[in-house]
């Protein structure tokens, strides 16, 4: 599927205050329409400390809707939480 709206997640304060970056692989599924649903953490670098921020991130990403009405298999994707400069 292709993404065609991005939503970049809220960096922790907590990880902010105290230079901590990471990344948290997401897997998910898309619908026919093309709204995430399912969306789960697979792995991350920082136990849980960037999950909540990821999920509720990806979960407002849109693809473009498919013609064939059917539902994506899973998809992977990474989110990376490093400190702008």
């Amino acid at each position: 599927p292709k993404l065609i709206k991005v939503v970049q997640p809220q960096y922790p304060q907590e990880a902010l205050m105290r230079g901590i970056e990471g990344w948290v692989d997401v897997s998910l599924q898309v619908t026919a329409a093309g709204d995430v649903i399912e969306p789960r953490v697979e792995d991350t670098s920082r136990g849980r400390l960037f999950n909540k921020a990821a999920l509720a991130a990806v979960e407002q990403w849109k693809y473009e809707p498919r013609s064939d009405g059917a539902t994506s298999e899973r998809l992977r994707v990474r989110l990376k939480f490093q400190h702008k400069n």
